[in-house]
């Protein structure tokens, strides 16, 4: 059974011009909590965390690949209480998939660019993240940056353990960087696939953030694990906390189920193609992704998910 192409309930917004302009961009900034609200929930957070932050990832504690499974279910229902109810205001279809805060301390460094695997069996769906601040963010206090255009330039899904396809040139990509400004309870939306990261923090207070992974309704929690150099096999993870679990042990559980295969079209490229791909400005499907081969016809036959 081949992966099926077709509609499905994708997050979307409400609003027909902010549909618009993420449909054409990749990114949209709004309101999302109140600010006052926003900053005592951040104070509120902060209290709760351990001194010093338990730094897990380049510069930041990002409580999805906590090792304290308590407090990664705690602080992914704590981000959820506070972001689900905001986002059901601007958005309609898709479900939240994962939930959680990203903290970068006073003093703490860069935070490479990068983008984040798919987490779901259907990977070509749209999905978008959510970076809620809890305080005034800007390039000075670690605020986010992003690079315009960067979101599925190609059909690339992001594996965990693998290359990314702009390894060969990833000290020139602040070249391309856009920082953002926003004030605590503002949003920033994105399409997973844009490659973003963040500056140094020389504030003095640690930065916090609450998080999510909006995907579509259709799709299942699922890690996608590269096989071999032609196909990339995807596991079924439910409820589990999927890549901490395998971050944490490069090891797949037992109980994860293997639910199909997708053709490998991950490929590495340069400098000059990512700037070409990133001025030519379309959107990378499985046939549509210019020097990158043709349809290759869905999953393996007998697998799908």
């Amino acid at each position: 059974m081949g992966l099926e192409v077709r509609d499905v309930a994708v997050p979307t917004f409400i609003d027909p011009d902010l549909e618009a302009r993420f449909a054409a961009e990749g990114v949209v900034v709004l309101r999302l909590l109140d600010a006052d609200e926003a900053t005592a929930l951040g104070r509120e957070l902060l209290a709760t965390l351990p001194r010093p932050l338990p730094v897990n990832g380049r510069s930041i504690f990002a409580s999805t690949v906590d090792d304290d499974v308590e407090r990664q279910q705690r602080l992914a229902a704590f981000a959820a209480a506070v972001l689900e109810p905001a986002l059901a205001h601007h958005l309609t279809g898709g479900r939240t998939c994962e939930t959680g805060i990203v903290a970068k301390p006073a003093g703490g460094g860069v935070l490479p660019f990068h983008h984040h695997p798919p987490f779901v069996d259907r990977p070509y769906d749209r999905a978008i993240t959510c970076w809620c601040p809890l305080m005034d963010t800007s390039p000075q206090t670690g605020g986010l940056r992003i690079i315009p255009g960067s979101s599925h330039i190609l059909p690339f899904i992001r594996v965990p353990g693998a290359h990314n396809y702009f390894g060969g040139f990833k000290e020139a990509l602040d070249k391309y960087a856009v920082d953002l400004t926003v004030e605590a309870g503002e949003a920033i939306l994105f399409e997973t696939t844009m490659l973003h990261g963040s500056g140094p923090n020389h504030g003095p207070a640690d930065r916090i953030a609450v998080t999510a992974l909006l995907t579509s309704a259709e799709s299942r929690n699922a890690l996608i694990l590269e096989k071999d150099e032609d196909w990339l096999e995807i596991f079924e993870t439910g409820d589990d906390p999927a890549f901490a679990d395998y971050v944490r042990t490069w090891t797949v559980p037992d109980h994860w189920r293997s639910i199909g295969l997708l053709p490998n079209r991950n490929r590495i490229i340069d400098e000059r193609e990512f700037a070409r791909l990133l001025a030519r400005g379309a959107r990378a499907t499985f046939a549509n992704d210019e020097g990158g081969g043709s349809e290759p016809g869905g999953t393996k036959a007998g697998q799908g998910s």
